[in-house]
């Protein structure tokens, strides 16, 4: 089956690029998910439309990630 990749998938590709993966993959991770889309032609012009939204959020998605250990979460003094 042909997916469309609505984000960066380890070992598969990156956003927008259409892939072939098995069926079951898709059918059981990817779509249910939201990480891709059938490849078909309606979903391609979807995807196009879609594109700035979804590259915002997969932006905002990574640099949020550490601010949980530069909030004190991490290892240092103890404060006794």
């Amino acid at each position: 089956m042909e997916v469309i990749l609505l984000e960066r998938v380890a070992k598969l590709g990156q956003m927008g690029d259409v892939v072939r993966v098995k069926d079951g993959f898709a059918r059981n991770y990817l779509l249910p998910k939201g990480k891709a889309l059938r490849a078909t032609k309606d979903n391609r012009t979807r995807f196009e439309k879609m594109k700035v939204e979804l590259e915002a959020r997969n932006r905002g998605g990574r640099s949020g990630g550490g601010g949980l250990l530069r909030a004190g979460g991490g290892r240092g003094a103890p404060d006794a």
